[in-house]
């Protein structure tokens, strides 16, 4: 004799049928919609890829551009090598004019821009360092030593210049040196025999302390915010092979 099934079971199961109805069947329908459902989807589009920037991301400056700087407007600064000039960008990268730091053949190899907006360029071939006012205007051409390879400007607003001379890996000393110049342009120090053989770069930190990479040495000089002459500690590194 089969029973009849009760009322309260009836209930419960209409009110569970209903739950669904509710809550799982539009979850379900939404993840559908984003491609989901169990279902084989298309994927999302990638974003680009950071190593392949889109063309809007690349601005055409000089020949050979061989370093960059930015003054305090954000404005950027770059460095031909292969004409002689130097470009200047907005900080959106439009073009906003070149100017001529020296010759065809100079070199201009390193810059860096003072406190008050002055642009001063290491040209390497010529061995000077030629300096621009904030809108690029000629201020005058300075002579330093042999190969003038990095360029930077102490809190004092001097200007401190590597030439890296014939100090190549191997060979002596030759004619490197680093060179101190005020913000007039002259020459205040100029510092050999305690610099390695062929300084290549040049950092200074807040406190003044000047450091000097020597590629030729493999090692590091640093002048420890000097005020009356030449006080140094030399850091060795590995050779190079």
């Amino acid at each position: 004799m089969h029973t009849k099934p009760s009322f309260k079971h009836s209930r419960r199961f209409y009110l569970l049928i209903l739950l669904l109805l509710i809550f799982v069947v539009p979850l379900y329908l939404s993840d559908c919609s984003r491609g989901g459902g169990g279902g084989s989807s298309s994927p999302s589009p990638s974003s680009p890829s950071p190593s392949s920037p889109p063309s809007s991301y690349i601005f055409s400056v000089g020949g050979g551009p061989d370093a960059i700087a930015i003054d305090a407007k954000g404005n950027v600064w770059v460095a031909n090598w292969s004409n002689g000039t130097v470009t200047k960008l907005s900080s959106s990268g439009a073009g906003i004019s070149t100017y001529t730091v020296g010759s065809v053949g100079s070199g201009p190899d390193a810059i860096a821009i003072d406190s008050s907006g002055n642009v001063w360029v290491a040209n390497y071939v010529s061995g000077t360092v030629t300096e621009l006012n904030s809108l690029g205007k000629l201020i005058n051409t300075y002579t330093v030593g042999s190969d003038p390879d990095a360029i930077a400007i102490d809190p004092k607003g001097n200007v401190w210049v590597a030439n890296m001379g014939n100090g190549t890996p191997g060979t002596t000393l030759g004619d490197s040196n680093v060179m101190e110049l005020n913000s007039l342009g002259t020459v205040i120090n100029t510092y050999t025999d305690i610099v390695g053989s062929g300084p290549h770069a040049i950092a200074i930190n807040a406190k003044g302390n000047v450091w000097v990479a020597n590629y030729g040495s493999a090692s590091v000089t640093v002048f420890p915010g000097i005020t009356t002459g030449p006080q140094y500690f030399p850091y060795s590194g590995p050779q190079h092979p």
